[in-house]
């Protein structure tokens, strides 16, 4: 069936109409901000890198946390409701961000909510796209998903930059809490249901979880780096919250071209294949990226890295929720958000143990992070 007829299918799927419609208005929330957070840090709060580095390891030591608590929460209330729950811990930890110097907030109490938040989303977000997409047309349907996240991608940081630039960080962080708190809508008349299977140890760490785990730990090293090292070097090189957003606005515009048609293809083939095709290719351009120095090279590079990272993610999406029907759900989820969780700590933390000046430091993530994706295939 041709996409745009199954685009329509999609939205009218009463079972995932109101995660799109939630997840649509949440990312452009973050989007407007999300990007802009590590300037944030070492601009506007005077930071040091290494500081910045700590914030984002506690976000994903808590991301931990926020995987546990999503699920003792849809024991209580629902497996849809359960994302709802992330709301208000992103708005306290929006409020904590704005109020980092006057009310001396901690950096790891700002990074908890943040990590706790995102936990919660996710495991909602994974275990009901597990249940309620069609595994023939996962990859459409995770095309989908991914073009929604480009939409806002493309408009959030464009608009956030522009504010920032005009208006400063008080109004797109209100901006930002005020859609968080609309996002909740879609979500407050559904029918759900509890989840009934207690998770174990076990249903965590069983050997066929773990036979994939180099796949997951270099797309969790791919995450951090495009949600964190990339805008700083971005920055870096072109300083101006509005340079930043045009430029992660139209590489992103660019990218999703090539992601629409790249989609169809991933029902077609091997996804393993493309997972680790795409791999490869994001690899190359991620140890590129060190070379960049100027706006037209870091345009084209981002538009490449935006393609290969797209490719790869929404192989390695539909890939994971073909194999959670052919294990135990709940458990490998939390198995394989763990591994990208402590990939990110390790990219993390490994940067700032080298103890370099900023520049050295991004093009060390850089270069760490695209020999894991050549290399993640020997490690399967």
């Amino acid at each position: 069936m041709p996409f745009h007829v199954r685009l329509l299918h999609f939205t009218l799927k009463k079972s995932l109409s109101e995660i799109y419609a939630f997840v649509f208005i949440r990312t452009f929330a973050l989007s407007m901000i999300s990007v802009f957070i590590p300037m944030y840090l070492l601009k506007e709060i005077g930071l040091p890198f290494s500081s910045v580095l700590i914030y984002f390891i506690s976000v994903y030591l808590f991301l931990i946390l926020g995987y546990l608590l999503g699920y003792f929460i849809s024991l209580k209330i629902g497996v849809k409701r359960v994302i709802m729950c992330s709301v208000p811990i992103y708005i306290f930890s929006y409020l904590f961000l704005y109020n980092l110097l006057s009310h001396n907030i901690s950096l790891v109490l700002i990074g908890a909510t943040m990590g706790i938040a995102h936990g919660i989303y996710w495991f909602g977000y994974s275990t009901n796209f597990a249940t309620f997409s069609d595994r023939k047309h996962r990859g459409e349907e995770v095309k989908l998903w991914y073009i929604l996240a480009a939409l806002v991608g493309i408009i959030g940081p464009l608009l956030g930059g522009i504010l920032l630039d005009n208006l400063g960080f008080y109004i797109v962080f209100v901006l930002a809490i005020l859609l968080l708190i609309v996002s909740a809508f879609p979500l407050l008349g559904l029918d759900d249901r509890k989840l009934v299977h207690r998770l174990s140890f076990h249903d965590i760490f069983q050997k066929v979880n773990l036979e994939n785990a180099p796949r997951y730990f270099v797309e969790g090293m791919r995450q951090t780096s495009e949600s964190i090292f990339w805008p700083v070097f971005i920055f870096y090189f072109i300083p101006g919250y509005t340079s930043l957003g045009f430029v992660i606005a139209g590489s992103t515009l660019f990218s999703s071209f090539a992601i629409w048609f790249i989609g169809d293809k991933v029902d077609v083939v091997s996804r393993k294949l493309f997972t680790d095709f795409s791999s490869i290719i994001y690899g190359l351009v991620s140890i590129a990226k060190i070379f960049v120095k100027n706006f037209s090279q870091i345009f084209t590079i981002g538009i490449l890295s935006h393609v290969s990272f797209g490719s790869a993610e929404i192989a390695a999406h539909a890939l994971a929720f073909d194999e959670s029907h052919n294990k135990k759900m709940l458990g490998f989820f939390m198995m394989r958000e763990m591994i990208i969780s402590l990939s990110g700590i390790f990219l993390l933390a490994v940067v700032l143990l080298s103890g370099l000046e900023l520049l050295e430091s991004l093009k060390l993530s850089f270069i760490l992070l695209g020999a894991a994706s050549l290399l993640q295939k020997l490690f399967q």
